[in-house]
């Protein structure tokens, strides 16, 4: 006597099917960079561009070789910000995007360990942003 198959098995075996093509569901998808990553990112793109040619070489260094001293002069990142807009890049004094500006200035401030954790800097908060605490 022949045996019936059972009436689920196609779906089964189909449905093992496509698991093994990998079409048995949502694939995992890749995190997104947060914010502030995402800022860095085009902060240390915008450093390569426009500024590395000058302040990666010895005594015009600004990120690393102990660059604190240099910034310093600025209490904020908003003070920082507005030197560069005015005197950045040399050749042509500012001539980025405000938000080139800004991802510039966080790169530079977590290049030297002082942008503090998930913060965008920006207009609205670059005055809050210290780089040197208050004083003379």
């Amino acid at each position: 006597m022949a045996r019936k198959a059972a009436p689920w098995l196609p779906t089964v075996l189909l449905l093992a099917l496509a698991l093994a093509l990998g079409q048995g569901g949502p694939q995992a998808q890749p995190k997104a960079p947060s914010p502030q990553a995402q800022q860095l990112e085009l902060g240390k793109q915008t450093y390569q561009k426009h500024c590395a040619s000058c302040h990666d070489q010895g005594a015009l260094v600004l990120v690393g070789k102990d660059p604190l001293n240099r910034l310093t002069r600025y209490r904020t990142a908003k003070g920082l910000f507005d030197y560069l807009t005015i005197a950045m890049p040399p050749t042509n004094p500012g001539g980025l995007k405000d938000e080139e500006y800004w991802a510039l200035i966080a790169f530079i401030l977590a290049e030297n360990k002082i942008l503090p954790p998930d913060v965008v800097v920006g207009q609205g908060n670059g005055a809050q942003i210290p780089i040197r605490p208050p004083g003379p």
